[in-house]
Order: structure tokens, then sequence, then C-alpha cells
């Protein structure tokens, strides 16, 4: 069982749940996951902050806890961890380069979502002209590639095994 709550609830979401001092921190460089668990009741408490790491450790710590680096899961730790779909496209550039472009997105994106943010981000900046959707979709000659968080922990997953 998996209880989220908000940074600031996490220690008394602890200390009402379980009944552990200990708490595990673990940064992906846009946020800190932060994670209790015992064992014995099969529950995880978890949240995250966007705060730095080192500023998450020192409030747990203020607030009588030891932390250590890892994170607590029950199930799937893509899961635990809300990571997003990312959205990635390949289109012409010019007649001699091809670009990539890449967005992350919390929710499944269609193929034609995904591109269409594409073409309003180069709207917005002025990379294109004054052309259509349609135009620009001709003209790209773009590939969609939508990747879940399923698919995204199974590249990290097999990347670990191969001790990359």
């Amino acid at each position: 069982m998996t209880l989220r709550v908000p940074f600031d609830g996490f220690v008394e979401a602890v200390r009402r749940n379980l009944s552990t001092h200990d708490a595990y921190v673990h940064s992906d460089n846009a946020r800190v996951i932060i994670s209790a668990g015992q064992g014995d009741k099969k529950m995880v408490v978890i949240s995250s902050s966007q705060s730095p790491l080192d500023q998450v450790k020192s409030k747990l710590h203020g607030d009588g806890f030891h932390v250590y680096d890892g994170l607590w899961s029950i199930g799937d730790d893509f899961e635990l961890m809300e990571m997003p779909y990312l959205g990635a496209v390949s289109y012409r550039a010019n007649k001699e380069k091809t670009g990539v472009w890449l967005e992350a997105y919390p929710e499944m994106p269609n193929g034609t979502m995904v591109l269409q943010d594409l073409y309003e981000e180069f709207k917005t900046s002025g990379e294109i002209g004054d052309i259509t959707f349609d135009q620009f979709e001709l003209n790209a000659q773009a590939s969609v590639v939508i990747l879940s968080p399923g698919q995204i922990e199974t590249f990290l997953t097999s990347k670990r095994l191969q001790g990359v």
C-alpha cells in the first residue's frame, strides 16, 4: 500500500502510520522523492519536493529523521516516481539537416498532439514562417515517437543490468 502526501505532510504521515524514523531520499535532478516504509506493514509513505536535496535532508534531520539515499517502493518504481510520457519528433530542418525535438507530458499524448506542440513552439519562436499546420506536417517529414513511463523504466532497467 502506498500513501502519497505533500512534502509538508510527510513527517506527520510517517509518524501516524509507521513506527520508523528512517527516511530515504532519491534525487532525479528535477525533484527529490522522499519515502519511508516498514516491511512488516507492507506500507510506503511517499512524497516529493522541488527543493534542493540538501534542504530536504536538513528538514528531515530537523524533524528527527535519519536520512539515507534510496527509495522505498511497493510495486513499480516508475509508478511511484510518476515518470512522464515523452513525445519525440524527428523532422527535416532543412535540405542538409534533420532535427530532433522532445517534450514531456503528464498524460499519454497522441502523435498529432505532439506534432502540434512542436508546430506551436516553432511558430511562437519564429522558426517557421506563416504556414499552416498541414503545410508544416508535409514539409517537416516528421516521425513521432511516444514513450510511456513503462517503456522508459524498461530502458533504464536494461541499462542498469548492462552496468551502464
